[in-house]
């Protein structure tokens, strides 16, 4: 029954246009009716609080000498005048104790209550749809000797909110109709063209992200169609864009650590099949802070894109570079040898490769708009610590922790170094 429902009501593109429209005017106008019920509600709750707080002030100003004289019989009186007050809860006169002397409900007399105004200034201690409930101090002779009490329902509220609800339901249905009736007009006219693009729209989301709408003229439809096509071209470079940013180091290029981490699985299950071994090196720069600080940022970025040139040149196609994030590395070697000892001689020249290419001068040309070109040269060395894996013998966490591991040794032995990571026996 819901599959038939919905068939009818979206199983064309007139019908689509017809109940989308509908329903956004639906929404716009509820949400209209909501906003203007919303705001009936505060305005009234509010002349309902400012009616509360004088009526609350007359009777404090009128009780205060009869309180005075602990003549309850008058305060009695002056309660009992606003019987007749629209939307009356309750009207008391209380002294300092909590003691109710007076009450709109005579049988209460006599009462303590317990929830006392905190302080000696009106107060509003209630205010709701229900019931606002205010409390004036009985002033007389400059000291507070009691309080007024007026509680205010929300009869008239609710009935003033569910006037206008009545009426906004009434816009909202009428112009469902109309907005209806028009909708299927202009889906009528437009839907010979359109189909064209809805044709297109569903071969790409199929995965046909190459379909393009080729439509003649110079109407809305044709105009849509160009627009559309464009859109399709910049959504193909922004995943593309989105593609690098998730998996590439912005500034070189480079796998980032989530890339990384996804070469690294790959390179485990490689060695697995193949039984040969493979290593995990981490690059820190030894002498890229100092350059930073002293020439700027724009500078560092310019050695580590060289860095990253460098790192590229010393390994092969198979084998994996990235940037971790500062002035760290990380380099992949895969498929080096069956022996262990073999593929850690294998890394330790790549890593020495590497180590000797870093080491040697960069000269950083820095272009100076309006200003001619100067160049800057600078020494950075790297330390460097390698870990040789093969199969799953560590889990990945365990290899990045070894390389960083050693890594740091290298750091500890005076920098420009090599270590490797020696499993405990």
């Amino acid at each position: 029954m819901l599959e038939t429902i919905q068939s009818w009501l979206t199983g064309t593109l007139r019908r689509q246009l017809t109940v989308g429209m509908t329903l956004m005017v639906a929404a716009i106008l509820l949400l209209f009716v909501f906003d203007t019920t919303r705001r009936e509600q505060a305005y009234v709750l509010e002349q309902q609080s400012v009616q509360a707080t004088e009526l609350a002030e007359s009777v404090a100003h009128s009780s205060a000498v009869w309180l005075a004289a602990r003549d309850f019989a008058g305060l009695q009186e002056i309660v009992g005048g606003l019987a007749g007050y629209p939307d009356l809860r309750h009207a008391m006169v209380l002294d300092l104790r909590g003691q109710v002397l007076a009450h709109s409900e005579a049988i209460r007399r006599g009462q303590y209550l317990t929830d006392l105004p905190q302080g000696i200034k009106m107060q509003i201690l209630h205010r709701s749809d229900q019931l606002v409930d205010v409390a004036s101090p009985v002033v007389l002779g400059g000291q507070t000797i009691g309080w007024a009490r007026i509680g205010l329902g929300g009869d008239t509220l609710t009935a003033k909110l569910v006037q206008v609800r009545r009426n906004g339901l009434i816009y909202v249905l009428v112009a469902m109709a109309c907005s209806a009736l028009f909708a299927a007009v202009v889906a009528n006219a437009l839907t010979r063209r359109l189909r064209a693009i809805q044709q297109v729209a569903d071969a790409v989301q199929t995965g046909d992200a190459d379909l393009r709408v080729h439509l003649s003229g110079r109407d809305e439809a044709a105009k849509l169609a160009r627009q559309f096509n464009t859109m399709l071209d910049s959504l193909a470079q922004q995943r593309e864009a989105v593609r690098q940013l998730a998996f590439y180091d912005p500034l070189t290029g480079l796998p980032n650590r989530r890339m990384l981490d996804d070469r690294l699985n790959q390179a485990m299950a490689t060695s697995k099949r193949s039984g040969l071994f493979g290593a995990l090196m981490f690059l820190d720069l030894d002498n890229f802070k100092p350059l930073n600080d002293t020439h700027g940022h724009g500078v560092g970025d310019l050695l580590l894109i060289e860095v990253a040139r460098r790192l590229i040149g010393c390994v092969r196609g198979v084998d994996t570079v990235g940037r971790i994030g500062g002035d760290e590395f990380v380099v992949m070697l895969s498929e080096l040898d069956a022996d262990r000892a073999l593929s850690t001689e294998q890394a330790a020249g790549v890593a020495e490769k590497i180590r000797l290419s870093l080491a040697a001068p960069y000269r950083l040309t820095v272009a100076q708009p309006g200003e001619s070109d100067t160049t800057v040269e600078h020494r950075c060395t790297a330390s460097i610590g390698v870990v040789v894996f093969v199969d799953h013998e560590a889990s990945q966490t365990d290899l990045i922790k070894c390389a960083d591991s050693a890594m740091y040794l290298a750091k500890e032995s005076g920098r420009n170094a090599v270590r490797f990571h020696v499993a405990s026996t």
